[in-house]
């Protein structure tokens, strides 16, 4: 970030980190490589070091500490005109699945006849999950990322940040608009005295 900095990008671009796990089921996908990614960090723990990176990000000038949006779905895959394009043409719902043969939904030819794959991710609704409907973080992650909330294996790591670290990021919040109020407050006046 220094090195951003001092090349004068603060206030020019965002930068944040990404937790990548990988996605046993699909050897060909590209986060097979990352060998030790599903171990190295929990998603709790990846809250945790979020957290400080965007602090730091902040005292660099990239970003200003905020609140996440409330969200309608969780991401594209659960969105019935949001595809992912494959190498070849081939049509998938999540970028987890680009490789994956059992994962094509249809052909960029003919990308309105997808087959029955489809449903099961137009069908994903965080609301019939018990864990999620009791959740503080339900309103901005809908139910986080789909795809792992469909596989045993990967479901753990399903959720944002925000349900790990939101008391944290609401307490960034306030202290960061607080200093923005003092730093712009006009001087008081004293009033004259007779």
């Amino acid at each position: 970030m220094q090195i951003l900095a001092d090349e004068g990008l603060a206030g020019k671009l965002g930068v944040y980190p990404g937790h990548i796990v990988s996605v046993a089921e699909n050897p060909s996908a590209p986060s097979t490589t990352y060998e030790t990614a599903h171990t190295c960090v929990t998603t709790p723990e990846f809250a945790e070091l979020s957290q400080e990176f965007t602090r730091q990000a902040a005292r660099y000038g990239f970003g200003v500490t905020g609140l996440p949006q409330s969200s309608g779905t969780p991401c594209t895959a659960v969105r019935a005109n949001e595809l992912v394009v494959g190498s070849e043409g081939e049509l998938y719902k999540c970028w987890d699945s680009v490789g994956s043969s059992f994962e094509v939904i249809g052909h960029i030819d003919d990308y309105q006849n997808t087959n029955g794959r489809m449903r099961r991710w137009l069908a994903y609704d965080p609301f019939k999950n018990d864990e999620c409907v009791s959740c503080i973080a339900l309103p901005v992650c809908m139910g986080g990322c789909a795809h792992h909330a469909m596989d045993i294996n990967l479901y753990e790591d399903r959720c944002g940040t925000f349900r790990f670290n939101y008391e944290e990021r609401v307490s960034d919040f306030i202290e960061a608009r607080r200093g923005a109020a003092v730093a712009v407050a006009p001087p008081q006046r004293r009033a004259k005295t007779c």
